[in-house]
């Protein structure tokens, strides 16, 4: 999950993943202007493996931003395919 302005980075850890390789995505990630980097184990942990990226959210969304939508929400025969097009 990224989230943009300001930028927020999950990091979906698994088994084979190893220490050393997520602190180096969390320092890469945070060197190039992410808000935050955090380990999530939902995967493993559930609920509990995700609380510090729900933190990371609300710290985040708390920010100024100029947050806007890709695209009019009011258009409601817009097809799919074109909300994802646009999102690319």
């Amino acid at each position: 999950m990224i989230l943009f302005d300001p930028v927020d980075d999950l990091l979906a850890c698994y088994s084979a993943d190893t220490l050393a390789e997520l602190q180096l995505v969390q320092r890469l990630s945070r060197a190039a202007g992410a808000f935050d980097a955090v380990l999530c184990t939902h995967f493993a942990h559930g609920g509990k493996g995700a609380i510090e990226l729900g933190e990371a959210v609300l710290k985040a969304s708390s920010l100024s931003n100029s947050f806007t939508f890709l695209y009019d929400l009011n258009v409601r025969k817009m097809p799919i395919c074109s909300k994802v097009f646009l999102t690319l």
